[in-house]
């Protein structure tokens, strides 16, 4: 029997902290700031008992036989698992917004404060989604579709950092091909 725990376990660093004793406050000269193992050094030596002190049924808990622990995602890791991964926040927002007739593109600065606002938060790559999807809400429901003649054009819809706070974008101006010429409409900001 193989038994997963995967997730980010907040503040179990601090659990086993406790057991250990680690993070008394030392003083005199050989006392600095950079004394002591990090939070994944520490997570290292997690057991069972911290587990169950954590939260987690003992009878679960006295099953595991190894406790593996993983590195916490760092911002790189995230930025990936946002833009990159088919199956990632983007990629799921994209295919609803593909239904309604527009797709988004992420300015950098946004990109960076959804990848700030998730390591506050310390839930890892579960809360790109939830970030996401309050950053788009606005514009699902409120971009009209577009529509030449019998064929839908997917129109672009641009986020930055303001979508953060009021959720507000950029409706970009479709461009079409008419003899030769280009025709674009206005930019319109909502």
């Amino acid at each position: 029997l193989m038994v997963v725990l995967a997730g980010a376990f907040e503040g179990l660093d601090e659990v086993v902290s406790r057991r250990l004793r680690i993070g008394r406050r030392r003083i005199g000269f050989a006392a600095s700031e950079g004394d002591g193992p990090t939070s994944h050094e520490v997570l290292m030596q997690t057991a069972p008992e911290d587990l169950v002190e954590y939260g987690l049924l003992a009878e679960l808990a006295g099953r595991l036989r190894q406790i593996l622990i993983l590195r916490d995602l760092d911002r790189d890791d995230l930025r990936r698992i946002l833009m990159e991964t088919p199956d990632g926040p983007l990629a799921a927002a994209q295919r609803v917004a593909e239904r309604e007739g527009f797709r988004f593109v992420l300015t950098d600065e946004l990109t960076d404060a959804i990848v700030a606002a998730a390591m506050t938060r310390g839930l890892g790559a579960r809360s790109l989604h939830a970030i996401l999807s309050r950053v788009t809400e606005r514009a699902m429901y409120e971009v009209p579709p577009y529509t030449h003649g019998r064929k839908q054009t997917l129109r672009t819809v641009e986020l930055g950092v303001d979508a953060m706070h009021d959720g507000s974008f950029t409706l970009l101006p479709i461009r079409r091909r008419r003899s030769g010429t280009v025709d674009a409409e206005d930019e319109v900001a909502l």
